[in-house]
C-alpha cells in the first residue's frame, strides 16, 4: 500500500514538472539551462537531477546553473592569405557633359593705394667753415608725399675736435663729432624723413662744422602713396 501511494505522488510531481515545461522557456533568455538537484529525501533518491523552468528548487535540492553554449575556445591561428585576383578591365570613359553657361561678370573693385611713382636725387661735395648750414644737395618736388633720405661724409680739417652734423630741411638731424685733422677718417652721416607737399616745393640736405668737408653727399626723395605717422 506505502508502495503505491509513493509511486502516485512521484508521478503527480513528474506531470506538475511536465507541465511546467510546457509553457517555460528552457533555456532561458541569458542562454542558460536551470536545474535542481536532489540532496536526499522522502520523495526521491538522493542525486536525481531535474529541469527547472523559473530556477527555483525544494527544500531537499541544491539549485545548479549551466549553460546552454559551452564557453568559447581559443583563436584559431591566422590563414594563409589568398593569391591576388586577377585586374579587372577598365571601364569606358564616359561622355564628356556640355559646358555650363558663363556666369555674369562680377563688379569692378574699389581703386587701390597708389604706389611708388617716381625718384628723384641729387648730389654734392661741399666745404664747410665757422658751423654755416651749408646746402649739400636739392631736389624740386611735385605736390605729393615723399619719402627723404639723405648722407654725406664729414672730414675735419682743423687741428682741433669738432661738432658736426647733417639735416634735412624737414628737421630730421644726425650730430657727429670729428676728430683732429691728422687723426680723423670721414665719418659717414645718414638722415632720413617723411614729407607731404600741397604743392611743388623743395627738399635740401644740409652739413655743418668748424672747418671741413662735406663729401659724396646725396639726397633721394622718393614718391610714395601715403605716408602715416605712428
Amino acid at each position: 500500500m506505502k508502495k503505491a501511494r509513493l509511486a502516485g505522488i512521484v508521478a503527480a510531481v513528474g506531470l506538475i514538472g511536465a507541465g511546467t515545461a510546457a509553457y517555460a522557456a528552457v533555456p532561458d533568455e541569458g542562454g542558460e539551462i536551470h536545474g535542481c538537484y536532489n540532496k536526499g529525501g522522502l520523495l526521491q533518491d538522493k542525486g536525481n537531477l531535474r529541469v527547472s523552468d523559473d530556477g527555483r528548487c525544494r527544500s531537499n535540492e541544491l539549485p545548479v546553473t549551466w549553460s546552454q553554449t559551452g564557453p568559447q575556445g581559443p583563436v584559431g591561428p591566422v590563414g594563409p592569405v589568398g593569391p591576388v585576383g586577377a585586374t579587372g578591365a577598365t571601364g569606358e570613359t564616359g561622355a564628356q557633359g556640355p559646358a555650363g553657361q558663363t556666369g555674369p561678370q562680377g563688379a569692378q573693385g574699389a581703386k587701390g593705394d597708389d604706389g611708388f611713382s617716381g625718384a628723384y636725387q641729387a648730389g654734392g661735395t661741399v666745404e664747410l667753415h665757422n658751423h654755416t648750414e651749408t646746402k649739400v644737395a636739392s631736389v624740386y618736388l611735385p605736390a605729393g608725399s615723399y619719402a627723404l633720405f639723405g648722407k654725406a661724409e664729414l672730414q675735419n680739417l682743423d687741428g682741433d675736435n669738432q661738432n658736426g652734423y647733417c639735416k634735412l630741411s624737414t628737421g630730421d638731424v644726425t650730430p657727429v663729432r670729428l676728430g683732429w685733422s691728422i687723426t680723423s677718417p670721414r665719418i659717414p652721416v645718414s638722415v632720413q624723413d617723411v614729407l607731404t607737399l600741397n604743392e611743388p616745393g623743395t627738399a635740401t640736405l644740409y652739413c655743418s662744422t668748424y672747418d671741413g668737408w662735406a663729401r659724396y653727399g646725396k639726397l633721394t626723395a622718393l614718391k610714395v602713396g601715403d605716408v602715416f605717422t605712428q
